[in-house]
């Protein structure tokens, strides 16, 4: 019997916001929107964002964004101010 081969999916994300090159300050929340699709058949169960290679949130389901699916949170700054480029990793 031939050995069952499995791969990893593959993923098409965008992140739609924030705006690349937004600023932040000290204490602002930060809304984040993102579409995610497996471009195989697998279904995405989670989306995770990170800052600096630090996780700041997780989603578990997505929500209803604008006109379309997507995974949003909103996150608090903790850091000395930050440019949006440096979420997107």
């Amino acid at each position: 019997m031939p050995e069952e081969v499995r791969m990893p999916p593959t993923l098409k994300v965008s992140i739609t916001s924030p705006a690349n090159n937004s600023t932040f300050a000290v204490g602002d929340t930060v809304h984040f929107e993102s579409t995610a699709t497996a471009l195989n058949g697998a279904k995405i169960t989670s989306v995770t964002y990170k800052a600096n290679g630090v996780e700041i949130g997780r989603v578990n389901k997505p929500s209803q964004c604008a006109s379309s699916e997507c995974w949003a949170l909103d996150w608090q700054t903790r850091a000395a101010s930050i440019k949006s480029n440096l979420y997107r990793t």
